[in-house]
């Protein structure tokens, strides 16, 4: 039974792409999915902490094979991950976020309104050329906050002690791209500053950027 194509940027036959697999082996590859996705870079490394506040978009690109991060108006490859180096997705119930987890690897986050296209793709993919589709977990919208927020406490903390400092300025910027310094004393504050860009206006008192206008 073969999997419905979601190729929605016609990237199967695009010269720029087919050079760009044709870098990762024999194997050819094809097109399963294909989309632009709003994605979080996540608070796992204490060199690029100053990222996980960050969203950018990217072509996300599923073969049978891979899932692939694109970049730029040539589809630079930015990451490909082996669809055997995926063990699960969370998601979230009424939210368009979802969180792709990796063996021994950092987590990736990401915002797309074809949310469940993008998870029925990946799996389908992966129980054909590893036998086994990873799990899906579904997570309250509090839940998974909680779940990326945990990690960001952690690396955050490491940072505090390892700098043995009470007061630091980082920047941060927003999803217009606009940089603006923030002053922080501790987790907590970036934590909730985290939390005052990625909820909706509804959510975070008030203050917060739309769910369209983290999609555009």
């Amino acid at each position: 039974m073969e999997a419905e194509v979601y190729d929605n940027l016609n990237l199967q036959d695009n010269c720029l792409v087919r050079s760009c697999l044709s870098k990762f082996g024999a194997e050819k590859e094809y097109v399963k999915f294909s989309g632009y996705v709003v994605k979080f870079y996540g608070p796992f490394s204490v060199n690029k902490f100053l990222q996980w506040l960050r969203m950018g978009t990217r072509v996300l690109l599923i073969t049978n094979a891979a899932l692939y991060n694109l970049k730029g108006d040539n589809f630079d490859c930015h990451r490909r991950l082996p669809l055997s180096k995926i063990s699960s997705i969370i998601r979230c119930y009424l939210r368009q976020q979802f969180i792709i987890k990796v063996k021994r690897e950092k987590a990736r986050s990401y915002l797309s309104e074809e949310v469940s296209v993008i998870c029925d793709s990946i799996r389908f993919a992966q129980a054909v050329k590893c036998h086994a589709a990873c799990p899906i977990t579904y997570k309250k919208k509090k839940e998974l906050n909680n779940f990326v927020l945990r990690m960001a406490k952690h690396t955050l903390n490491r940072i505090n002690a390892k700098e043995d400092k009470t007061r630091k300025k980082i920047v941060i910027d927003n999803v217009d791209g606009v940089s603006e310094r923030v002053e922080t004393m501790d987790a907590d504050s970036v934590i909730a500053e985290y939390l005052r860009r990625v909820q909706g206006p509804s959510e975070a008192n008030g203050v917060g950027v739309s769910r369209s206008k983290l999609l555009h």
